[in-house]
């Protein structure tokens, strides 16, 4: 059986390269021709190649399916630190937007929905192309530098005051948001927006910016009441930011069905002074949380594309540069 993985319409052209033609016969024979070049011309040609075109060689050959999957592998890991970028990232109530501070976020490492399983599930092959799209890059939101010194500084929970959590950095100040539930409703909503930013010469000047991605999620009643429930059954214990739960805990809040993007918080039950003394046993009271940010997760590829997207726009001729600051309060 032959090896080959021809797509009869398929064409790839990026800055002058052609690696198929639409013809199936002439693509056929380029692709018996392709298969004949050394390996290191075939990966310098990819390495060239945007990360939906390089999608579109693993159809090509066999060989050709291995050498773009394996350049894929690597240009997400390397991404995921985005070392010519700055990812922040906005959370906060429709009601605060003017007064929370924008977030910093601090690479901690690419992750897998296998991460956590001893079973041969997490041994995959890495050649395999639907586990590598898997990807994650892990993200810790925290309080930048800027806003750490001005009048708002943010408050920490009960749940953590007296110092930062287990495998946090000391350097970093614990980012935390407050949801408020009156009485009889079902649940509150963040706005979360993500942003990939060129850095300046001086804090909070951004000379390039790219919107990743706006999303309004709801956190319904119920999943607080749990989280909460299941942050308090430690026994006192001190949590542990650093502490790996599987990509499909429901730990987890998803901001967009597809699960490009999901936020991990530690959950505690607000001050007491807020409860109503008095409930009935139906009644759903109002209720405060404060939640902790422990990771941020955004999808490997998706990152790979807002980053790719976000250098073709600073190729972009432009004299205005950005400013984004919080509000003084």
């Amino acid at each position: 059986m032959s090896s080959h993985i021809v797509a009869p319409t398929t064409l790839i052209h990026h800055k002058g390269i052609v690696i198929m033609n639409a013809n199936p016969e002439k693509a056929s024979t380029e692709s018996l021709i392709l298969e004949r070049l050394p390996n290191e011309i075939l990966v310098t040609i990819l390495d060239h190649l945007p990360l939906k075109e390089l999608l579109k060689a693993t159809i090509i050959c066999r060989q050709i399916h291995i050498l773009a999957v394996h350049t894929l592998q690597l240009r997400l890991r390397a991404v995921s630190s985005i070392p010519s970028h700055e990812l922040i990232l906005e959370c906060y109530h429709p009601s605060l937007k003017i007064s929370t501070p924008y977030l910093s976020c601090r690479y901690l490492g690419t992750r897998h929905p296998t991460d956590c399983e001893d079973d041969c599930a997490a041994q995959k092959d890495c050649s395999d192309l639907h586990h590598v799209c898997q990807l994650y890059a892990s993200f810790r939101p925290v309080v930048t530098e800027e806003n750490r010194r001005r009048r708002f500084r943010m408050v920490w929970p009960v749940s953590v005051q007296g110092g930062a959590p287990a495998g946090f950095d000391s350097d970093d100040e614990v980012a935390t948001q407050d949801l408020h539930l009156d009485n009889g409703e079902l649940f509150s909503q963040l706005c979360v927006a993500l942003n990939l930013v060129t850095l300046g010469r001086h804090a909070g000047v951004f000379v390039s910016h790219y919107n990743m991605s706006e999303h309004v999620v709801r956190v319904f009643r119920h999943w607080l009441s749990d989280m909460a429930a299941a942050g308090s059954s430690s026994g006192g214990q001190p949590w542990n930011a650093a502490a790996k739960i599987p990509i499909a805990s429901d730990r987890i809040l998803w901001v967009d069905a597809a699960r490009t993007i999901g936020l991990r918080f530690h959950v505690s039950v607000g001050p007491a002074e807020r409860m109503p003394l008095l409930s009935g046993q139906d009644e759903d009271p109002a209720v405060s949380y404060g939640l902790a940010y422990e990771e941020l997760l955004i999808r490997s590829t998706s990152l790979l594309m807002a980053v790719e997207a976000s250098t073709s726009k600073e190729l972009e001729p432009s004299r205005n540069s950005i400013i984004l600051s919080s509000a003084p309060t």
